[in-house]
């Protein structure tokens, strides 16, 4: 996780070790087939986006409808 202000966060609202247990999960999910989007870009609104400059988040379980998950399927600017 590049920027600390998300780090601060999640650490305040997660138990300790729940990023571990869910990077966990995804590992073994990943395993399995092919999934969208890829590995690296699961977490990528919170790689890309400074904290601050984040108004509203919609966490959800939005499929892509075609093979180019790119982990910013809300992302308007």
């Amino acid at each position: 996780m590049q920027h600390s202000a998300w780090h601060a966060l999640i650490k305040e609202q997660l138990p300790e070790g729940y990023f571990a247990k869910i990077n966990r999960f995804l590992d073994e999910v990943y395993a399995s087939g092919t999934i969208y989007p890829p590995r690296e870009k699961v977490f990528n609104a919170i790689q890309t986006t400074d904290l601050a400059d984040v108004k509203v988040v919609i966490w959800g379980r939005i499929l892509p409808w075609t093979k180019t998950g790119t982990g910013l399927e809300f992302f308007s600017t």
